[in-house]
C-alpha cells in the first residue's frame, strides 16, 4: 500500500489497529509466561479498597492507613501436631543398671515414678505373606462313591495369584496415590514379589468388568438427583482402532445424585462432541452445571436447564489482571472491580453454606441478586470501552454470553455458584495422569473410568478407599441379585443401614 496516497486519518487508524494487535499479543505473552513460571493460585491482593464505592454503595470499606515504617513479624515456631490416639501403642522402658542403682551413701536406689518423655510415630514396612487355599475332600467309607470337596470362597479374579487385599492395594496406589504400574512393579520387587506391570493392567481390567453392576447402579443414582455437575479432561490412548497415537480422547466426569446418595462417575470417550454429552445425560431432566463449552448447549433440547460457573468467570478476569502491564492502571482497575464484585458473591455463599436449599434460595434472592444486577450494569458499561480481543474484553464477552446461565444458581438452593465440586473430582485423575501419562488400550481407559468412579465415590462418603475396595472385591463374586449389589453401595456402611439402602435412590 502506498502510504503517500493515504491521509493522516487513515494512517492514524492503521497505526491504532496495529498497536491494538501488538498490545493483545504482548498481553497473551505475559499470560503464557505467568502460567508457566508464575503462581497457580487465583488469590488476588485487593489493594484498592475504595474502587468499588460507586458500584457497591452498600458495602462499607475500611481504609487502612499506611504505616511510617515496615514492621517485620518475628518468626514463630510451628506447633507439633498431636499424635493420633487411635493407633496401637507400645512402650519402650529404660531402667538403670545394677551398678547405677547404688547411691553415693551406699544405699540402694528405689523407683519412685516413671515418666513418658517422648512420643514418636513408628513405621513397620509392608509384610507380604502367601495364602494357601486348602480344599478338603470327603468320601463315604461304605459305598465308596459319594465324594465331596469343600467349596472355595469365590475370588474376584479366578485362577489369579492375587488376593483381595493385594488387588485393593494395587488399585488404591494407582487411582488414589497416582502411582503407575511401572513404579509399583519396582516396589513389589523390593518386597520379593515379581508382579509385572502388564499383569497389573490385566487385573485392573478384570476388576473393572467385575464392578460393572455397581457402575450401573451409580448411573441410576446420579439421575435421581436435581443437579448433575459435568466436566471433561483429555486422556491419551495409544492403541485406538483407526486413530493416531497423538489424537486426544477424553475422560468425562459427572457428579450428582440425591443428598447422601451422591456419586462420581467417570466415562471414557474418544469424542468431546455434543453427541457424547447428550448420551451421558439421556433420560435425565433437571439441572446440569458446567462451563461455557458449546457441546453442552444441545442438552437444552432434551429439557435440561444449564447452569453456568462463576469460577470460570473469575479465572478469566484474574488472568486479565495478571497479564496487565503495571503501567496499565485503567485495565488493572477494571479487572479489580470485576473480581471485587465476584468476591462479594462468594462471601454470601460462604455465609449461607450450612442452610437448607429453601433458605439458600431466599438468601440469594435477597442478597445476591442486587449484586448480580450491579455486575450486569458494570459489564454493559465496560463492554463499550474495552477492546474485545484483549483478555479483559474476552472475560467481559464470556460473562455476557453466559449471563443467563450464570444467574440461574439463584433459582434453586440445590445449585452451587460454580462447578468446583466436579473440578475437584477431576483433580485426582489429572494428578495421576502426570505420572502414568496414557492408557495403552481403550479397555484400559474404560477400566480407569470404572476404578476412579469407585475410589472417588468412596471418598465422597467417608471411606478409606482401600477398605471399600476390599469390601466390594470380596463380596462382588458372591452377589447373585440386585439386593446383593445394592448392599455394596458406598453409603451402606453397616448392617443397620442396609435396609435403608435397599430403598432405591
Amino acid at each position: 500500500m502506498d502510504t503517500a496516497q493515504l491521509d493522516k486519518d487513515e494512517l492514524r487508524e492503521i497505526i491504532n489497529v496495529q498497536q491494538e494487535k501488538i498490545a493483545a499479543l504482548e498481553e497473551q505473552l505475559r499470560l503464557a509466561a505467568l502460567k508457566k513460571y508464575g503462581k497457580k493460585s487465583e488469590k488476588t491482593d485487593y489493594d484498592h479498597p475504595d474502587m468499588f464505592a460507586d458500584l457497591l454503595p452498600d458495602i462499607e470499606s475500611e481504609e487502612t492507613p499506611e504505616p511510617d515504617c515496615i514492621e517485620v513479624s518475628t518468626h514463630k515456631r510451628g506447633k507439633r501436631s498431636k499424635l493420633s490416639k487411635d493407633l496401637p501403642t507400645k512402650q519402650v522402658h529404660y531402667y538403670l543398671s545394677d551398678n547405677e542403682l547404688t547411691c553415693q551413701c551406699g544405699s540402694c536406689l528405689t523407683e519412685i515414678k516413671s515418666t513418658i518423655s517422648t512420643k514418636q510415630y513408628d513405621y513397620v514396612p509392608a509384610k507380604v505373606t502367601v495364602i494357601e487355599h486348602v480344599q478338603h475332600k470327603y468320601a463315604c467309607q461304605s459305598c465308596k462313591n459319594n465324594i465331596k470337596v469343600a467349596p472355595k470362597e469365590p475370588q474376584p479374579i479366578p485362577k489369579s495369584n492375587a488376593s483381595v487385599n493385594l488387588l485393593a492395594q494395587i488399585v488404591t496406589a494407582r487411582c488414589v496415590d497416582g502411582l503407575p504400574f511401572a513404579r509399583q512393579e519396582k516396589q513389589w520387587q523390593r518386597l520379593g514379589i515379581n508382579i509385572k506391570r502388564n499383569t497389573m493392567s490385566r487385573w485392573a481390567i478384570a476388576l473393572a468388568q467385575l464392578s460393572t453392576p455397581l457402575i450401573n447402579l451409580f448411573e441410576d443414582a446420579i439421575r435421581s438427583g436435581p443437579v448433575i455437575h459435568c466436566d471433561e479432561t483429555p486422556q491419551q490412548v495409544n492403541k485406538e482402532p483407526g486413530r493416531e497415537v497423538n489424537q486426544k480422547s477424553y475422560m468425562w466426569v459427572r457428579l450428582g445424585g440425591k443428598h447422601n446418595r451422591q456419586v462420581v462417575l467417570y466415562h471414557y470417550d474418544q469424542s468431546r462432541s455434543g453427541a457424547t454429552a447428550r448420551s451421558l445425560m439421556a433420560d435425565y431432566k433437571g439441572y446440569v452445571q458446567c462451563d461455557g463449552y458449546s457441546a453442552y448447549n444441545g442438552l437444552e433440547l432434551q429439557g435440561i436447564t444449564l447452569v453456568g460457573c462463576f469460577a470460570h468467570v473469575r479465572r478469566k478476569f484474574n488472568e486479565a489482571l495478571k497479564a496487565c502491564h503495571k503501567k496499565e492502571i485503567q485495565q488493572r482497575t477494571k479487572a479489580y472491580q470485576a473480581l471485587g464484585i465476584i468476591k462479594e458473591l462468594y462471601k454470601i455463599e460462604k455465609e449461607i453454606k450450612t442452610l437448607n436449599p429453601h433458605e439458600k434460595k431466599l438468601k440469594r434472592q435477597e442478597l445476591s441478586i442486587p449484586i448480580l444486577n450491579k455486575l450486569k450494569a458494570w459489564l454493559d458499561q465496560q463492554e463499550k470501552t474495552v477492546l474485545p480481543k484483549s483478555l479483559l474484553g474476552k472475560a467481559i464477552g464470556y460473562t455476557q454470553r453466559q449471563w443467563k446461565k450464570l444467574i440461574r444458581y439463584c433459582d434453586c438452593g440445590d445449585l452451587d455458584i460454580d462447578n468446583n465440586r466436579d473440578e475437584r473430582a477431576i483433580r485426582p485423575f489429572a494428578i495421576g495422569r502426570r505420572a502414568w501419562l496414557f492408557s495403552d488400550t481403550p479397555a484400559g481407559a474404560h477400566a480407569n473410568a470404572t476404578l476412579y468412579s469407585l475410589t472417588e465415590t468412596a471418598k465422597l462418603h467417608g471411606w478409606e478407599p482401600s477398605e471399600y475396595l476390599k469390601r466390594i472385591f470380596k463380596e462382588l463374586p458372591k452377589a447373585q441379585c440386585a439386593e446383593d449389589f445394592e448392599k455394596l453401595m458406598p453409603w451402606v456402611k453397616d448392617d443397620d443401614n442396609i435396609v435403608d439402602a435397599l430403598v432405591k435412590c
